[in-house]
């Protein structure tokens, strides 16, 4: 829902009226029925008498205002370029990545609020409103609904993320196209899964950011919102052709994610049968999530108005390789960039064996660890 924020200050009934579109087609679309008669029943049904919503309650709201001194591309690349190390860099930020993910058909009808340009200048740049240097870049944001909070912190964020890449010059990323497969082992020609996403990924592994919810009902919306930002088909192109093949990877730990258990702790002879089971359904997991991706593909090619319905579910699919890393398995072996979970799941993780070791390359990564000892006291700075 956070999505249409933008239409509330516009147009409240459109952006109504969009968000009961989006949840209708994901009801069809999650729980398709193949008889079409009794499909078209159903949802009419559905949308009768109220049954899916009630009528809007309209909030009066502030006019948030635009950033001061901003008034176009141009300008906000200006400002920031120095911060990225060059216009080059700045521009392929925003053009590029930020206006075809994140804020994707969003850039080129309006500059981004003043808090959010606030939080991009304190938390990235370590500037405050004059442009004179912080001490910190800690950071809090509050603000009123449709404001884009979520902009507000993943702006600088992902900004951190891309200048690493530029300064670090991260190597060409080993591919690995259909990794999701898995592989035929054993006297049953099932197919196996093993930790394969980014096996013998050149760059550091690290938690890079930690997005922390108190439940998991919050995290669905934003997962769709970091498919969007980091996995949208434009992005993964930028990526592979910007970044070496390299991707900010995401993912979601919980206690729904697959593969459960930990790898190391499955992968032992006296419990060789259940740890081949195990893998067999992990593989059968994949499979369907990428057999739905196919399907949504599909769907949006003929109904090209439904475009949000690619981002309900992993993108496990296409002609580049996805950034969610979907697998506790995969995540264990490398932790994502950023990873997403709740208070709950992240107190069990501190006390186990299974993910000691994304915790582990973080503290290394924070130490700075992966460069030569002469430049590893000011590249823990920007850590």
């Amino acid at each position: 829902m956070k999505k249409f924020e933008h239409l509330f200050s516009q147009d409240p009934i459109g952006a109504f009226e969009k968000i009961e579109e989006d949840y209708t087609r994901y009801f069809e679309v999650s729980y398709k029925i193949s008889n079409t008669e009794i499909n078209k029943e159903r949802m009419d049904v559905l949308r009768a008498d109220n049954n899916l919503s009630k009528e809007p309650y309209l909030e009066v709201l502030p006019e948030y205002s635009p950033a001061e001194g901003l008034r176009n591309m141009d300008d906000l690349v200006s400002r920031f370029s120095g911060h990225f190390g060059g216009e080059t860099f700045a521009r392929e930020y925003f053009e590029e990545f930020i206006a075809k993910g994140l804020m994707q058909g969003l850039m080129d009808k309006y500059i981004p609020y003043g808090h959010q340009i606030g939080m991009l200048e304190k938390a990235f740049a370590g500037i405050d409103e004059n442009g004179n240097p912080l001490k910190y870049k800690n950071t809090v944001i509050t603000s009123g609904t449709g404001s884009g909070k979520t902009e507000s912190f993943m702006l600088p964020l992902l900004a951190d993320i891309y200048k690493e890449y530029i300064s670090s010059s991260w190597a060409p990323a080993i591919s690995h196209a259909k990794w999701f497969e898995g592989r035929i082992e054993g006297r049953s020609k099932k197919r196996q899964y093993i930790p394969n996403q980014r096996l013998n990924d050149p760059r550091p592994a690290a938690i890079r950011a930690l997005v922390l919810y108190p439940m998991n009902a919050l995290v669905e919306d934003q997962m769709a919102r970091l498919r969007e930002a980091l996995d949208s088909n434009d992005v993964r192109a930028f990526m592979h052709n910007k970044m070496q093949g390299n991707r900010i990877y995401f993912g979601s730990y919980n206690g729904s994610t697959i593969a459960t258990k930990s790898y190391d702790l499955l992968n032992d002879p006296d419990h060789k049968t259940a740890f081949t089971k195990r893998k067999q359904e992990v593989a059968e997991q994949l499979n369907k999530i990428h057999e739905h991706f196919e399907f949504v593909n599909r769907y949006v090619a003929t109904n090209p108005n439904k475009k949000d319905a690619l981002y309900i579910e992993p993108r496990l699919g296409g002609d580049l390789t996805t950034s969610e890393m979907i697998t506790r398995w995969d995540m264990q072996y490398w932790a994502p960039d950023i990873m997403i979970t709740n208070t709950s799941m992240l107190s069990i993780m501190l006390m186990r064996r299974a993910e000691s070791q994304m915790f582990d390359d973080t503290r290394r990564w924070l130490a700075a660890e992966d460069l030569p000892e002469a430049e590893r006291e000011e590249a823990k700075k920007n850590r």
